[in-house]
């Protein structure tokens, strides 16, 4: 406003000064304080300063020409304006106390202090509901972190890890108690292993082996107390918890979930029914902790599976080998990455000419620890395992390569690889062989594939289809331990089979049991009249190899024969037996 006032002034001194004296005439409490002054800096003319607490410092200030401004002289603060004539001789120069801007800064400062306030609590409001919502975030995302660390995600029941607490906070609770007796402290684990599931999973599909154990695990829950904690381990696994629980009532609970398998689950329309078996160890008789208890259970379910029982407690006593089988069964991987399982081979005599013509390939486990290993005590642990293609495979891979290296060495002999029923529903099964066949060129006919009639009669379709892919490739069929089946006459037209071999149930005591004798001879004339070839096994004795011989079977397999043997020795007892005949 002041230098707006200044625009109106001519630029002369005269017209300066009449502006003077018209500032002069206004009020003294709107009129400013002015200065006219000359080029030499003289003061050519004032408004009266003399009770002006500020003259001194107000006219000394530096005023720049033609400019405006804030000046602050003792902490008070004055706008001022200036004005000079066109040569500059003579300036006018207007100043003005700043009252009412101050007024308004104090209004401003005011109203943003208010401001900044508000917004200060505002600010932190926020972050403090912010950091609430985040906290409880991550305490959400912690609480999820935790169920999945110690829960299974199919069945959503406790885990492993979980057990392992739950059953480590109740021993450790128990001690002072057991120090004093053990009368009052008890508790049973049970392990639970589902029979044949790998069957579901193989033939209907992992979808519908999930719905199963769904529909399983819901069923236990059910049975159970809630002093009772049902775990899924993995798998087709699962063990009970229960505490303050003795052995007998662990027994009516393991009785109970095994009558609950045995009723149907109605899954996708498709009603399932299925077996457990289920050991029980209990505390503190077995085992003080968990690891204990938990290999003692599992000792005793095998027990159970073994010996088709359902249900076993453990039992110290005949322990020693199923801690082995125990032992066995989480050795399995490195054996098969280390090569240990190696192929024995027992002689298959032609009956007529006494001739070795091939040879059966059994497998043996060369354990660095415990020696030899026949096949009972670790193909079942194999086929539990889901090794069981790669195990055949690596069986297949030997035998093929020994056909091929005894070709070289002018030896002519046929190899039988017994499968398990688990390997017909591989779909790559025919083309790996195949392939393995072409690699080392070896004839397809020199290749023999058994299965045993019990696991062929599991499912005669998949197994019918499966022998169709192998017979195409040119390989040799045989169903083993025939006669063991409830069905086997049943089955003997579906499968096109090469060699028949009679079970040795049959043969060992046909010399002095005129039944299986008279089985025996009526299995040989059916598999002859069929156009198959007998295989007798199980031959002990002379007398035994010179009956099959008369009653027209083709082949024979035994001790009386030889035992099975590496290969360095069988490639002596061949050359051996057939230079005798």
């Amino acid at each position: 406003m002041l230098f707006s006032q200044l625009q109106h002034l001519q630029p002369d001194p005269e017209a300066f000064v009449t502006s003077a004296n018209y500032l002069d005439s206004g009020t003294s409490e709107l009129a400013p304080i002015y200065l006219v002054i000359n080029i030499q800096g003289e003061i050519y003319k004032q408004q009266s300063l003399e009770n002006y607490p500020y003259k001194d410092l107000l006219i000394s200030a530096d005023f720049r020409p033609n400019t405006s401004g804030i000046i602050t002289v003792s902490e008070k603060r004055f706008i001022w304006a200036q004005r000079s004539t066109l040569d500059e001789e003579i300036s006018l120069t207007l100043i003005r106390p700043t009252e009412s801007l101050d007024l308004a800064l104090q209004y401003i400062v005011r109203r943003l202090s208010v401001t900044a306030f508000l917004t200060f609590w505002i600010a932190l409001w926020s972050a403090l509901v912010l950091s609430a919502i985040i906290v409880r975030r991550i305490e959400k995302n912690n609480e999820e972190l935790a169920f999945m660390a110690t829960h299974d995600p199919l069945t959503k029941l406790p885990n492993r890890l979980y057990l392992i607490d739950k059953v480590n906070h109740y021993t450790s609770s128990t001690k002072g108690l057991l120090m004093k007796s053990t009368q009052d402290v008890k508790g049973a684990l049970l392990m639970i292993d589902l029979d044949r599931f790998k069957e579901v999973n193989d033939t209907l599909g992992h979808a519908m082996g999930d719905e199963l154990l769904i529909a399983l695990a819901n069923r236990f829950r059910e049975k159970l107390t809630d002093s009772c904690l049902l775990v899924r381990t993995g798998g087709d696994e699962f063990i009970i918890w229960c505490k303050d629980m003795d052995a007998d009532k662990a027994l009516l609970v393991a009785n109970q979930i095994i009558q609950t398998c045995k009723v149907p689950v109605k899954v996708n329309n498709t009603f399932l029914e299925s077996s457990a078996s289920i050991g029980i160890a209990c505390f503190p008789q077995h085992g003080k902790d968990v690891d204990t208890l938990v290999k003692c259970a599992d000792v005793a379910m095998y027990q159970a599976k073994r010996q088709h029982q359902g249900v076993k407690l453990y039992d110290a006593a005949s322990d020693n080998h199923s801690i082995l089988r125990v032992k066995l069964r989480g050795e399995l991987s490195n054996a098969l990455k280390h090569k240990q399982f190696v192929l024995y081979y027992q002689p298959k005599i032609e009956l007529t000419t006494g001739k070795v013509v091939g040879v059966e390939a059994l497998a043996r486990w060369e354990h660095p620890q415990e020696g030899l290993i026949p096949p009972n005590d670790f193909i079942d642990l194999i086929e539990q395992s889901g090794m069981v293609n790669e195990f055949s495979r690596n069986v297949l891979l030997i035998a093929i390569k020994q056909i091929s290296e005894w070709m070289d060495q002018g030896l002519s002999l046929t190899i039988a690889v017994n499968i398990s029923p688990y390997n017909l529903l591989d779909p790559e099964l025919t083309p790996f062989i195949a392939t393995l066949l072409k690699t080392y060129q070896v004839p397809a006919e020199k290749l023999e594939i058994e299965l045993t009639e019990t696991a062929s009669m599991i499912d005669i379709q998949t197994t019918r289809l499966a022998f169709s892919k192998l017979r195409k490739s040119g390989v040799k069929l045989s169903v083993d331990d025939f006669g063991t089946g409830m069905s086997s006459l049943a089955y003997l037209k579906e499968l096109d089979v090469d060699f028949i071999k009679i079970d040795r149930s049959f043969i060992i005591n046909m010399s002095n049991d005129e039944r299986d004798k008279t089985i025996v001879k009526s299995t040989i004339n059916l598999i002859n009249k069929l156009g198959r070839y007998s295989v007798a096994e199980g031959i002990e004795t002379s007398h035994q190899a010179r009956q099959l011989e008369a009653m027209g079977c083709d082949f024979g397999q035994g001790f009386y024969f030889a035992k099975p043997m590496p290969e360095t020795k069988l490639r002596e007892y061949v050359n051996k037996q057939n230079h005798q005949r």
